[in-house]
């Protein structure tokens, strides 16, 4: 984070931003805390501009505002690793006055540099529609309310629109990510012992703008209150730890909470607050690491992860080798897969990298410690001699954290 902070601070503040920062500045010291919470969004809104105002601030002598300051600045610094992974989301303006929804989807898709996938013959309803400079998923949803009997649903990279009308899903939007309840579904079940018992099954969905790629995601309901405000979520019965989320993945994670009801409990008609949140992790640093073919391989330590290489051997036209890499984890921390694939490349005696077109990848989770073990076969050239392994293992992450809380659910 300093090397961070540092490069913010060589940025000049342009003149013209001078009194907009002046401003915001003088009401961090505001007595009502609504202004004070209000300037600090709108420092770190405008990012870089910021900075060296901030950084004076943060050597000032007024304490509270020092705090205040070099929390914004944090946060300035943080939200500028973020945005090395993908843009900020464009803004859009679609104005229809009864044009077909094919023709106001293609309009989206252009602004948003995006790609959808739809039949334009089953989407010709006239739509009378005007929103302004709003985020891409504010503007999906102005457009299915709109059209009432159109909808949508990831399909790989892409989004398919169909003509179907859309589910009345909670939903909380918030920059490029959309967080939604996607589903409750009740049924009866046996416990160990035969008793039967009634159970229900919440679907957590995410999505994200095009370009955006996490490392991991990180869903979580934490709390599913009745109609009395009784918790039906134990701690432990959503345990969906973070999982790689490679480029053919799409831009659409599902995941479901399951939980039985208390013994006598059948079913509730409503609940009335179901909390949680979705984190997307972004990679913040790596660190490589290197095998030597020729001598006898010794496990490295990364942090609290540590790498090793077994059984290597050369076959006639290939190499052969097994990864395997353990890291320790808390009941609170997700399990990140921490070995990009891409980045693993055997190196020979004359600097030539050679890849592995594919490799056999498992997960394994047992107690505290969560391993990965990677398979790989490398073609290699006759002549070559492999002298080095070489990879990249991601050290750090940085979370951009959803959170979400949808009241009065009907659920009968």
């Amino acid at each position: 984070m300093r090397i961070a902070l540092t490069i913010l601070l060589l940025v000049p503040l342009p003149p013209q931003e001078e009194p907009t920062v002046r401003r915001l500045i003088e009401q961090l010291a505001d007595d009502d805390i609504r202004s004070r919470e209000k300037a600090a969004a709108e420092l770190l809104d405008l990012g870089r501009k910021a900075v060296p105002a901030l950084q004076r601030l943060a050597v000032s002598g007024d304490i509270e505002r020092q705090s205040r300051a070099v929390s914004i600045l944090k946060r300035i610094a943080e939200e500028e690793v973020v945005r090395l992974h993908w843009k900020p989301g464009p803004r859009i303006t679609l104005v229809s006055d009864g044009a077909p929804v094919a023709s106001v989807l293609d309009d989206l898709e252009r602004q948003a540099n995006d790609r959808f996938t739809y039949d334009p013959m089953d989407l010709q309803e006239p739509v009378v529609l005007s929103v302004k400079n709003v985020s891409f998923w504010d503007a999906v949803e102005a457009l299915c309310r709109a059209a009432p009997m159109l909808t949508w649903e990831g399909s790989g990279n892409a989004l398919r629109f169909t003509r179907k009308e859309r589910p009345a899903y909670p939903s909380k939007r918030q920059g490029e990510f959309l967080v939604w309840l996607d589903g409750i579904t009740f049924n009866r079940d046996f416990d160990f012992t035969g008793q039967g018992r009634s159970a229900f099954t919440i679907q957590l969905a995410a999505a994200w703008e095009a370009g955006i790629l996490p490392v991991a995601i990180d869903q979580r309901i934490t709390e599913v209150l009745d109609e009395n405000g009784t918790n039906l979520m134990p701690n432990d019965r959503f345990s969906s730890f973070g999982a790689r989320v490679d480029v053919s993945g799409g831009r659409i994670r599902k995941d479901s909470a399951y939980a039985p009801f208390p013994p006598g409990v059948m079913s509730v008609r409503r609940f009335s607050k179901v909390k949680g949140y979705a984190a997307f992790y972004f990679p913040r640093s790596y660190q490589e690491v290197t095998f030597d073919l020729l001598a006898t391989a010794i496990p490295v330590q990364v942090d609290r992860v540590t790498i090793a290489m077994h059984n290597f051997r050369i076959l006639k036209d290939a190499c052969v080798l097994e990864l395997v890499l353990s890291s320790t984890t808390t009941g609170n921390e997700p399990m990140l897969d921490r070995l990009p694939s891409n980045d693993i490349v055997i190196v020979d005696d004359l600097g030539g990298e050679h890849r592995s077109p594919s490799s056999s990848r498992s997960h394994s989770y047992s107690g505290m410690s969560y391993t990965i073990h990677e398979h790989l076969q490398v073609p290699f050239p006759d002549g070559r001699t492999p002298k080095t392994l070489k990879l990249h293992v991601l050290k750090e992450v940085l979370e951009k954290r959803i959170p979400f809380e949808f009241e009065d659910i009907q659920v009968e």
